[in-house]
């Protein structure tokens, strides 16, 4: 048992003894053990609840990777169905392609095999065409040597071929039965005579234009008609045509041709109709286009012209009016001309009913024709009628005016045509009474063929002022007043000519005529028919 403590009277604490102080350290050693043990018990505590977490979390992230492995093993399978699907299909489209691939190969293979076969033929052929031009050589070598004599013959054939051609003309002019044909004692010779001299000497146009000069005044004699007729049935008026295709740029030549062809189309009817079937009014008008400046061209081309518009105006065809190109002489287009088409005369104006006159029946074109009265022109003209001789020309001629479209007309109408280069032909020359009076004979004519249509022309060409201007410059130039009246009564009917020819003066210029030509019955008539046409209230008493 433990000891007391000394120095005190109650003794103090008891001192352990060496048991009691081991068993205390090992109490302690135990405590501090105990004390470590249960901080190292607190630490797997700590440990394993941590250790417990990161499981937890371990088995969520091995959960997300399973769960994300197997979509991505699910996508994978379904890529790998995908592209299984995608490999059958490459292999089909491959096994198509290899059938396609070899047919095509065969296909080729054949084509090779043709061409080839071609090749050899071509090969086969060209050595055939190789001999046929080795041939052919040999041949023109050997024709060489004959080329001098093939040359000869073909000069001597085209000489025969022109001297035939000549003689069968020549035989065509000349060959008559004396006794029925030319006349006693060969009268009537002299035009087939003139005839033959314009077909020998057809390049020398002085020649040929005073032949036609000389056939006109033959024509002029009592028996006009039947020359007329002769120089028809002889190839007259083909002769006369080729004349004026050959010397188109002469205006004399041209104007006595125009002179003739009126003549002969007054004298025998039938001529005007070989006269447009052989394109005669084409020429005629082309000459009146390229010398414009030509008053005795005009006057007589209008003349010519107002023959050929008398009848048959069924038969003007494009054809007829103007040469396509294949002819010398073609009609280019006035310059006021438009591209428009006409209309055609619809109607012999030989069969139109005739208006009766208090004088009698109406006599178409008296004056234009080429047995024409002497007028009494300006004191000092030159001014002369086709029987006693050729007026003088005026002005230049032979030259194309600068102002003139040089395009084909084949567009318009023949009676457009005529009618606009009438009117042109009397604006260019309105002191000459002849152009006046044979322009305003081709419009009557024009306008009685065309009725109402081509009164509207007249007038939309501004063909009213010109025939009352030609009405007044020429008062006492008789054919140019009757034929101005006989216009006039036909416009009336139109009522904006009516209105033109009112204002215009057109009634004191008919008193005037009435005034002037008192002793004219065939003008008293017209121009008293036209004045009966004006309205009531520009009427006087006569």
């Amino acid at each position: 048992m433990g000891k007391k403590a000394k120095g005190g009277d109650k003794g103090g604490e008891v001192l352990p003894t060496e048991a009691e102080s081991t068993l205390l350290l090992k109490i302690a050693a135990l405590e501090e053990k105990l004390a470590r043990i249960q901080h190292d018990a607190d630490s797997a505590v700590g440990f394993a609840a941590t250790s417990k977490d990161q499981l937890a979390k371990q088995k969520k992230d091995q959960k997300d990777i399973v769960d994300y492995l197997s979509m991505q093993l699910a996508q994978k399978k379904e890529d790998y169905a995908a592209l299984e699907e995608r490999y059958a299909q490459l292999v089909q489209a491959k096994e198509e392609s290899e059938k396609r691939l070899n047919q095509m190969l065969e296909d080729l293979k054949a084509e090779l095999k043709e061409t080839q076969s071609k090749l050899a033929a071509s090969e086969a052929q060209c050595a055939q065409l190789t001999a046929q031009v080795i041939e052919i050589g040999q041949l023109r070598a050997g024709a060489q040597g004959d080329a001098g004599a093939k040359a000869t013959l073909t000069a001597e054939l085209e000489r025969y071929k022109a001297m035939l051609k000549q003689s069968e003309q020549h035989l065509t002019v000349l060959a008559v039965a004396e006794d029925r044909i030319i006349g006693e004692n060969g009268a009537r010779a002299l035009p087939l005579m003139l005839l033959e001299a314009i077909r020998l000497h057809l390049a020398k146009p002085v020649l040929v234009e005073q032949a036609m000069v000389a056939m006109q005044y033959v024509l002029s004699e009592a028996h006009g008609h039947a020359d007329s007729e002769l120089i028809r049935t002889r190839g007259g008026i083909d002769i006369i045509l080729d004349a004026m295709r050959r010397h188109a740029e002469i205006a004399e030549l041209q104007s006595s041709a125009c002179g003739l062809l009126w003549k002969l189309a007054f004298a025998d009817p039938p001529t005007r109709d070989i006269v447009i079937r052989s394109e005669g009014i084409a020429l005629i008008m082309a000459g009146m286009q390229r010398h414009h400046v030509h008053p005795r061209l005009q006057y007589n081309a209008c003349g010519a012209l107002r023959q050929m518009l008398v009848t048959a105006p069924r038969d003007f065809s494009k054809e007829s009016q103007i040469a396509a190109g294949t002819r010398p002489a073609e009609l280019p287009a006035v310059g006021s001309m438009s591209g428009r088409r006409g209309r055609g005369l619809p109607q012999d104006p030989r069969t139109l009913p005739m208006r009766i006159s208090p004088g009698g029946p109406v006599r178409i074109a008296s004056r234009s024709n080429p047995h024409l009265q002497p007028l009494q022109g300006p004191p000092g003209s030159s001014l002369r009628s086709s029987m006693g001789g050729r007026p003088a020309t005026i002005g230049g001629s032979g030259r194309r005016g600068d102002d003139l479209d040089p395009r084909l007309a084949a567009k318009e109408d023949v009676s457009v045509q005529a009618l606009k280069l009438t009117l042109q032909s009397m604006a260019a020359h309105p002191e000459t009474p002849l152009v006046q009076e044979y322009g305003c004979g081709t419009l009557l004519n024009v306008v009685l063929g065309g009725g109402m249509s081509m009164a509207q022309k007249l007038y939309g060409e501004a063909g009213v002022p010109t025939i009352l201007e030609a009405m007044r410059t020429h008062p006492m130039a008789t054919g140019v007043q009757i034929h101005s009246c006989a216009l006039i009564k036909e416009l009336a009917e139109f009522q904006p000519a009516l209105k033109l020819i009112e204002d215009g003066g057109g009634r004191s210029l008919l008193l005037a005529a009435l005034h002037n030509h008192q002793y004219n019955d065939e003008l008293l008539t017209r121009a008293t028919e036209a004045l009966r046409y004006l309205p009531e209230e520009l009427k006087i008493e006569l």
